[in-house]
């Protein structure tokens, strides 16, 4: 029995062992040739004289994108967040969209990522809307 006990362990511990030392040899490989994912700042901007403003806009939990909503928004509106950046995370796309109130104004929205403006329009007028989207594609040119 406790030669079957041995066994059963030593055959356990093989199996984990290859999958820790294979796992870091492919964590290496990927880390060495970029295609792991890091994180960088975004962030989501409106600004101007627009009051009542609608504000929608994308991010990403767990690898899947979603949208958000701030409504009826005084500005000017920020949102700060982590996205991973790297491997198909540096093709992935961010969006905004704001939708000036009745009372008319400009309304401007900005994605910023990692410090670099990747997109940025302005629209004026009662229910004026900006829509800008960026891909995060253009920090890979820097």
């Amino acid at each position: 029995i406790i030669g079957f006990v041995a066994l059963l362990a030593a055959i356990v511990m093989a199996v984990v062992y290859t999958f820790v030392f294979f796992g870091s040899i492919v964590n290496s490989a990927l880390h060495d040739s970029g295609l792991t994912s890091e994180t960088v700042p975004l962030v989501y901007e409106v600004e101007g004289t627009g009051t009542d403003v609608d504000i929608t806009y994308t991010i990403s939990i767990g690898g899947a994108l979603t949208t958000q909503q701030a409504l009826a928004q005084d500005l000017p509106f920020e949102n700060s967040l982590e996205v991973p950046f790297g491997g198909a995370d540096s093709y992935a796309s961010y969006t905004i969209t704001a939708v000036n109130g009745a009372d008319g104004g400009d309304v401007t929205c900005r994605v910023t990522l990692d410090g670099l403006v990747i997109a940025e329009e302005t629209a004026s007028g009662a229910y004026a809307t900006a829509s800008c989207t960026g891909s995060a594609a253009e920090l890979l040119s820097r």
